[in-house]
């Protein structure tokens, strides 16, 4: 089918970016398995020999200019003195850029994933979003389908529109959170992290609904739809901005480069699931209620990092 074969594809590049991602951060003298697969991909990355040397040769560049700088200038011993102060300074900068420089392949991953809140924000919460996000996404259809030959119909006239209409209310309702995850929290709690546990709880509760979802009629269907497929998006650019901020500073773009990679592999994951239980005969509301996994995993840990009733409490 058409289908299995975009998974596929969007497997092998959600891998490669994995994997290509892992290498760069691998040093040059990592092994000879890492030598071999640089050379492969023929990427050329600054070891930390190399990084170490530049480093070393920026300090005796700053010596020798001292040492001019002392010998043109012997007048005063209160401007040698502050002089030496400054070197001192631009040596510890040196250094603290060169243990941050440092910070390569599983070091790497060792001081992204240290951050408590970092982890609950990327694995609790940004992998249980992708867990049911695009799968709901995918099998939309096959839902209003089974539901319209029961009803008769669809309110919007045909099962695409319908479709299109669940999905695109998502762009009203990531504007509407980003405005709102500004003023959220009341100054207890990060206002995306607020914004993004309240969608997440009701595309959880939308989930777990989805099995009695031939009892409603077409009108209350409609609107079961529209508020799945509001909330059902709205918290991940909040989850990506959590990661973001909790994020080791100068691993960002490597942090927020793996979390996708894995985000979007769990998303296949997901879809093969339901995919597999429709073709078994499972009815599509049962098939989408399993997807309420991912929300239940990360609105536990999320509630776990950031309770909501610190909202009703006072200010420290």
């Amino acid at each position: 089918m058409p289908y299995q074969v975009t998974i596929v594809v969007v497997s092998i590049l959600a891998c490669s970016g994995a994997v290509l991602m892992y290498l760069v951060m691998i040093p040059r003298h990592g092994g000879p398995g890492s030598q071999f697969l640089k050379s492969f991909f023929k990427l050329n990355v600054l070891s930390n020999d190399n990084t170490i040397q530049s480093s070393s040769e920026e300090m005796q560049d700053d010596d020798a200019d001292m040492e001019v700088s002392n010998t043109n200038d012997k007048t005063s011993q209160d401007t040698f003195h502050d002089d030496e102060e400054i070197r001192a300074v631009d040596l510890s900068d040196t250094n603290i850029e060169t243990e941050d420089q440092q910070l390569m392949g599983i070091k790497a991953l060792q001081a992204i994933f240290a951050d408590s809140k970092f982890k609950a924000a990327a694995i609790g919460c940004y992998f249980g979003h992708c867990f049911e996000l695009y799968a709901f996404w995918a099998y939309v259809p096959t839902l209003i389908e089974s539901h319209a030959a029961v009803h008769g119909g669809v309110v919007l006239g045909n099962v695409a529109l319908t479709s299109f209409t669940t999905i695109a209310i998502g762009a009203v309702s990531c504007t509407v959170a980003g405005i709102w995850s500004l003023h959220a929290g009341r100054k207890r709690l990060p206002g995306s992290a607020v914004v993004a546990e309240l969608n997440l709880l009701t595309s959880l509760v939308c989930c777990l609904l989805a099995p009695v979802y031939q009892y409603m009629s077409q009108w209350v269907f409609l609107v079961y739809l529209l508020v799945w497929g509001a909330t059902v998006i709205a918290d991940s650019a909040q989850f990506s901005s959590l990661c973001a901020t909790y994020a080791h500073p100068s691993l960002v773009g490597t942090a927020l480069c793996l979390t996708t990679c894995i985000g979007y592999t769990v998303t296949i994951i997901s879809i093969q699931i339901v995919g597999v239980l429709l073709e078994l005969g499972w009815d599509p509301g049962n098939a989408l209620a399993l997807l309420a996994i991912g929300p239940i995993i990360g609105e536990g840990i999320a509630y776990k990092e950031w309770p909501l009733y610190r909202m009703c409490t006072t200010p420290e």
